[in-house]
C-alpha cells in the first residue's frame, strides 16, 4: 500500500475512552436528538445504562455542542463521586457538597470558593454565586454523572 496519496484517514473510533466535545460521534443522532428533546421538554432527564453503553460519549461529543448552538450555557459536567474531606462526614448532603467540588473545581483557583463556605452552600446559593462568563446564555444546563448506583 503507498502512501502516495497522503496520510490515512483518520479512525472516526476513539476505542476504550468516552468521546470528548469536539470529536464526531457517529450513528448516535437519533438519540442526542430524542436526549435534546427530553431535556429541552422535561428540564431533567435520567439516563441509565450499563457501563460502557456510551451515556458520557452521548453528553459530551453530541448533546453538550448541540445545547450550546441553541444557546443553553453548559457547565462543566458534574461527578457527584468527588473526595470530601472527613469523608464528608459533617452531616451536610455528600452529594451536593461532591457537586458544588466539582463544579468548583473547574473554575481558576482565583474564583474558587474558599472550603468551608463552599461546605454551607447550596446548590442554589452556588448556581448565584459562581461567575458567569462573558456573553454566557441565560439558561444553565447542568449535567451530573455518578459511576455509582443510589
Amino acid at each position: 500500500m503507498s502512501n502516495a496519496d497522503g496520510p490515512p484517514p483518520a479512525n472516526p473510533y476513539v476505542g476504550p475512552r468516552p468521546f470528548q466535545t469536539g470529536e464526531r460521534l457517529y450513528g448516535r443522532d437519533r438519540e442526542r436528538a430524542e436526549l435534546r428533546d427530553l431535556l429541552i421538554a422535561q428540564r431533567i432527564v435520567v439516563m441509565y445504562a450499563p457501563s460502557g453503553a456510551g451515556k458520557t460519549s452521548l453528553i459530551q461529543a453530541a448533546l453538550v455542542p448541540e445545547l450550546e448552538q441553541i444557546d443553553f450555557h453548559v457547565l462543566p459536567i458534574i461527578r457527584v463521586n468527588q473526595p470530601l474531606a472527613n469523608g464528608g462526614n459533617d452531616g451536610s448532603n455528600r452529594y451536593v457538597r461532591s457537586a458544588l467540588l466539582s463544579l468548583d473545581s473547574a473554575l481558576p483557583p482565583s474564583d474558587q470558593c474558599d472550603a468551608k463556605e463552599l461546605a454551607a452552600m447550596t446548590l442554589s446559593d452556588y448556581m448565584a454565586a459562581r461567575p458567569r462568563p462573558a456573553g454566557a446564555a441565560a439558561r444553565n444546563v447542568l449535567i451530573l454523572i455518578s459511576s455509582k448506583r443510589f
